[in-house]
């Protein structure tokens, strides 16, 4: 399910009548289950990346390798780290990863990790400049999809245009970690997208909600809230109008800025215990 779409800057709550166009950068909902075919329909065929090279071994890169490891399946990891100190602890720390000390705006560097042949290159270090740089060196090189770690949200707008595939901002995910305690009701997720121009919620029906055992058309939500899935038993229901939610429920919704405590309020109680 199609929730937003951005589309030159823009963003847009899709109705029934609207198209994808080429460049458009889609939200969107599906089971896990069926997550490589909706890539696929999306233009995404290839396999998940087996060779990554992460740029940067701070906090971020060291946790971020580690993870990798121990979640990843036959995952290559290279790593590049300008601090030599830095690059000598990473090497005494971490198993089977290549280690290059060096800068990752550096041509020699680049090549001598084989970027060109990598399925994914990570930027991370704590300069954002030589992060987003690195990454468009990178795809010059051939690297088929470069992630950026961004911590000043005023480049946020430039780095979709300039060909990163994915940004990454600590900011937003911390707005969002403290937003989902002080959001009231029962939130138990939330994500604010791109430039925070809407928010996705999961929260939970309780059982003197007020959305409970109401149907999707009696919420009578505008037309900047979606509920995009319900999870009930462990089943992912994507619905229709006539669907009701029931007390147990996991809803997902979106809501553009202005409505995201309209949603808040959906998923209170009718007598507020605080």
């Amino acid at each position: 399910r199609v929730m937003a779409i951005l589309r030159r800057g823009q963003s847009l709550i899709p109705g029934d009548g609207d198209e994808i166009e080429a460049g458009d950068e889609v939200f969107f909902l599906v089971d896990t289950l069926h997550l490589k075919r909706a890539m696929t329909a999306f233009g995404f065929e290839g396999e998940e990346s087996r060779k990554i090279v992460v740029a940067g071994g701070g906090n971020v890169g060291y946790g971020l390798v580690k993870m990798l490891q121990e979640r990843g399946r036959g995952v290559q990891v290279k790593m590049i780290e300008r601090n030599t100190e830095r690059a000598e602890f990473l090497s005494e720390h971490l198993d089977n990863v290549l280690i290059f000390n060096g800068s990752s705006l550096d041509n020699d560097i680049l090549e001598e990790a084989s970027v060109a042949d990598a399925g994914t290159f990570i930027a991370v270090t704590n300069d954002d400049e030589s992060n987003i740089l690195s990454s468009l060196l990178a795809k010059q090189y051939g690297c088929a999809r470069v992630i950026t770690l961004v911590n000043n949200p005023a480049y946020s707008p430039l780095v979709g245009p300039l060909g990163v595939d994915a940004m990454v901002s600590p900011r937003s995910i911390i707005v969002a970690q403290i937003m989902q305690h002080v959001r009231r009701g029962r939130i138990k997720e939330l994500h604010s997208l791109r430039h925070g121009f809407a928010e996705v919620m999961e929260a939970e029906v309780s059982d003197n909600a007020r959305i409970a055992n109401s149907s999707i058309a009696e919420l009578n939500l505008p037309n900047e809230v979606i509920v995009g899935a319900i999870i009930r038993d462990n089943e992912v229901l994507l619905p229709d109008l006539e669907d009701v939610v029931r007390p147990g429920d996991h809803v997902i919704v979106l809501a553009s800025q202005k409505h995201a405590q309209d949603v808040e309020k959906m998923f209170s109680v009718q007598v507020d215990l605080f």
